[in-house]
């Protein structure tokens, strides 16, 4: 009995195994039916094609109040405080501030030198009219004393001696000189004065100018919005990011904008190798990520005819592209948000298709690789996400490597 139980115990395992294999077997067979069904070759193709083009892009504001780094005489200045990216502001409001202390420091420097050229044009306009006055005096003096002079040389020389009466003309003459002296000492003491007064005058002039532009500068230093508006924050190019307090900045650069929410456009970029699919005039509609249930219409306005670099160390061009919008959403709209493009092309029938899996992009031009490892030099058409149109260089039914040149 004990002999039988383990025999039917063993026969039950053996069981249960074989009807585990089997549900395997079963299991697996649809899989294998999938990836065979999913293996299959590329093949070149004749059919219909829409040119349906997918573009990422971003709002742009073709308008904008531009606010700049303002040239204080001191640079680089660094960034105390800056409104949050995207905050509506107020005609007037503060939007950026920058660290003012060299300037305050500098500007009581120049206040201190102000009241000090105040004081030099008080103190030579005294002296002035100190040595003036002592010169009118003796002016004066002199001026009497030639009237004395004259009266005694006015005697008769029969009433007193020959050399009495010499004696007194030469009083009258010696008067006279000294009465010429006088008057040009006081005529040499104002204009010298007066150019000493105006010297310490351009002096005072000079200083509290640079005061005045100092002050100036110092108001400069917290930018003010003017209009109402969305702000949008500057770049720090060098490091990639917005403007953030601590920065230094050099007059010029530009800290934020006001766009002018009405211009509203889409920016969105080509690659090179979707080159001529995308022309001025093409239907579009846009998507904005941020409101996926909408939908806005719009046209192509221009394509950029050099292609540009997508990177320094990318070997990706692109092209850029300008979208119109027939309506801008000014309520939902903002600059910077992301947008997805559905671009129409018109319809072509009957045409060579080549899935783009087979297309190798890397080269000086793009090409395939047929199924024998030959590979062929293509000359394409437009394509969209799956196809390309063959234009030259294949034929309906050649079979096709993938890119990585494994046959599928």
């Amino acid at each position: 009995m004990k002999t039988l139980g383990m025999i039917m115990s063993l026969c039950a395992v053996v069981w249960a195994a074989a009807l585990t294999a089997c549900a395997d077997i079963r299991a697996a067979a649809p899989l294998a039916s999938r990836e065979s069904a999913a293996s299959g070759p590329l093949t070149v193709t004749r059919g219909d094609f829409t040119g349906r083009m997918l573009l990422t892009g971003e709002l742009e504001a073709e308008d904008a109040v531009v606010l700049v780094v303002p040239n204080a005489n001191i640079w680089p200045l660094q960034i105390r405080w800056v409104a949050e990216d995207g905050v509506e502001v107020a005609e007037g409001e503060v939007v950026a501030d920058f660290d003012n202390t060299q300037l305050l420091t500098n500007l009581d420097e120049m206040r201190i030198q102000a009241l000090e050229a105040a004081n030099r044009l008080d103190s030579e306009k005294a002296r002035l009219a100190s040595e003036t006055t002592a010169a009118e005096f003796e002016v004066a003096k002199k001026h009497a004393e030639l009237a004395k002079a004259r009266l005694e040389a006015a005697v008769p020389a029969e009433l007193m001696a020959e050399r009495e009466y010499e004696k007194k003309r030469l009083d009258l003459k010696r008067a006279e000189l000294e009465l010429g002296g006088a008057e040009r000492k006081l005529t040499i003491t104002r204009e010298s004065g007066r150019t000493d007064v105006e010297l310490q005058r351009i002096a005072l002039f000079k200083v509290e100018s640079a005061v005045a532009k100092a002050e100036a500068s110092i108001d400069k230093l917290s930018l003010r919005a003017p209009r109402d508006g969305i702000l949008i924050v500057g770049e720090n190019r060098r490091e990639g990011r917005p403007i953030r307090p601590g920065d230094s900045l050099w007059p010029g650069q530009v800290v934020a904008r006001l766009p002018d929410l009405a211009t509203l456009a889409v920016a969105a970029r080509l690659f090179d190798v979707d080159d001529e699919r995308v022309r001025p005039g093409q239907a579009v509609t846009a998507r904005l990520d941020a409101f996926p249930e909408s939908e806005y219409t719009g046209r192509v306005r221009e394509v950029d005819e050099m292609a540009a670099q997508s990177g320094s160390l990318s070997t990706r061009r692109f092209f850029g592209v300008k979208v119109t919008l027939d309506e801008v959403d000014v309520e939902r709209m903002r600059p910077g948000m992301s947008v997805k493009l559905v671009i129409e092309g018109p319809p072509l029938a009957g045409v060579l298709l080549v899935p783009r899996a087979a297309i190798d992009w890397l080269g000086d031009e793009p090409r395939a690789i047929r199924a024998d490892g030959v590979p062929v030099p293509l000359t394409l058409g437009p394509c969209n996400a799956f196809q390309c149109v063959a234009r030259a260089g294949l034929e309906e039914g050649v079979k096709l490597r993938n890119r990585a040149g494994v046959m599928r």
